[in-house]
């Protein structure tokens, strides 16, 4: 890749300067040095700066990146202290091959092995792909001989081969099964449980009390919450969708009103610059006055034309619109005059309703969490549906933006915080990785008080 040329030339240039302040410099020698020994097997420079350099590089890279998005994102790109993390991350790394190997896990299963091969198989099918598009859209071989160039590349680039992504994935899989049991019993208590639900209530309360419409948020979209603020209500809906004809229509005429509201900004905008350069040319004897006037009388006939484009598109979209719920109204009413005969909602659901969420949202059972001024949901959807009075009533078809919401009040939402056993689902599986994490930490931490291990930071010069 692009990043891995830029890294070899960083090396190049920091080779090529360091020979300036010495007299003579043997590179092979110097790149051989041992920086990292633990329990005799050991790490040498050349390894351990192309880990650092690259490290350095990636992390620029995502400091960049969240910078063009307005984040500081704090990757760290001061060698001495990537360094640090490198050589330990090293040290895991060699330990647990090492005791892989003295705990009897450096044979995998059959069925592990098949496992891993298929895996291999599929990242290197993915990585040839991407080499042949990203890198080699201009070659003109096809077929096999473009394969056989996208392996070349890739190797010659340090991706590696089959080979050595299948040795990586059999090392990465030997380590788990490892792992798997060390820690096969470690199992989380009540307490523990009880200790993390507390966790999790304050933090809901804290983000919930902040912003109302993040418990509909998180409840709508599957993510486990822990408490429940007051003013919440669940309802179901039968959407009719405008029909694929008039959706396109409607699309079509809302993109040029979207571009006509830009176009009146824009001129609304020249029209006020204009105004401010006649302000700031009174009083002064070299301005052309009569120019300066002249453009804004110009920027003011821009802007009327706007406005008629932009009511123009208003308007065209406003009558796309309305043929596209009288298309569909006859449907819509339909559906609630069943129900007024006595029609099983859900039954209504399963006849009309085109929102696949009522069939495979997290809350289709219960139905939606909304509440007064919800955020993320059609505004027009959240007023009829908090609208409604009673349990069991439904709304009149109301015109949202994608047809029309027949909606029904199922049932309020209890207020308060849940108990264990109503959280424990939610619970386990975060709650024992966790304490999975931590336990394995301590035995890394026993391994590494146990073993001898030797670190030459000084010996990269940062």
């Amino acid at each position: 890749m692009q990043k891995k040329a830029l890294l070899a030339l960083l090396i190049a240039l920091a080779v090529m300067l360091s020979g300036c302040a010495l007299v003579r410099q043997d590179t092979a020698a110097d790149n051989a040095r041992i920086i990292l020994s633990v329990n005799g097997e050991t790490v040498n420079k050349a390894t351990v700066s192309n880990t650092v350099e690259y490290t350095v590089q990636q992390n620029n890279y995502y400091n960049q990146l969240y910078s063009q998005l307005g984040y500081s994102a704090g990757y760290d790109t001061n060698r001495a202290t990537v360094l640090t993390s490198v050589l330990d991350s090293y040290v895991q790394n060699l330990l647990e091959g090492q005791k892989v190997k003295e705990l009897g896990f450096d044979t995998l299963s059959d069925e592990d092995q098949a496992a891993v091969a298929q895996q291999a198989q599929e990242q290197y099918d993915q990585l040839l792909t991407q080499v042949e598009t990203n890198y080699l859209k201009d070659s003109e071989n096809e077929g096999d001989a473009l394969k056989a160039e996208a392996q070349a590349w890739a190797e010659e680039n340090g991706y590696g081969t089959l080979e050595d992504i299948q040795t990586s994935l059999e090392n990465t899989k030997k380590v788990s099964n490892m792992k798997e049991d060390l820690l096969k019993d470690v199992q989380p208590t009540d307490e523990d449980l009880q200790n993390a639900l507390t966790e999790k209530i304050t933090a809901n309360k804290e983000k919930y009390d902040k912003t109302l419409s993040d418990f509909g948020y998180d409840y709508n979209n599957g993510t486990a919450t822990f408490y429940t603020p007051e003013g919440y209500r669940y309802v179901k809906q039968v959407l009719i969708k405008y029909t694929d004809e008039d959706n396109t229509a409607i699309t079509e005429a809302n993109t040029t009103l979207s571009n006509a509201k830009a176009a009146y900004t824009k001129a609304e905008t020249a029209l006020k610059d204009a105004k401010q350069a006649v302000t700031d040319a009174e009083g002064d004897a070299e301005a052309d006055m009569d120019a300066l006037n002249a453009a804004v009388e110009e920027a003011q006939k821009a802007l009327d034309e706007a406005a008629v484009t932009r009511d123009a598109a208003q308007q065209e979209y406003d009558d796309a619109k309305a043929v596209g719920l009288n298309n569909i109204l006859p449907k819509a009413q339909e559906v609630c005059q069943k129900y007024a005969d006595g029609a099983d909602f859900s039954d209504l659901i399963k006849e009309y309703n085109q929102d696949p969420g009522m069939e495979s949202a997290p809350g289709s059972e219960t139905g939606y969490a909304v509440c007064e001024g919800y955020q993320y949901f059609d505004a027009n959807f959240v007023a009829a549906a908090m609208g409604l009075e009673n349990v069991g009533d439904i709304t009149e078809p109301t015109a949202g933006s994608y047809g029309y919401y027949i909606i029904r009040y199922e049932s309020d939402v209890t207020p308060g915080e849940k108990t264990l056993d109503q959280a424990r689902a939610d619970l386990e599986a975060d709650v024992t990785k966790s304490l999975k994490n931590a336990k394995y930490n301590e035995i890394m931490d026993q391994w590494i008080a146990e073993s001898d291990i030797q670190r030459y930071p000084e010996k990269m010069g940062y």
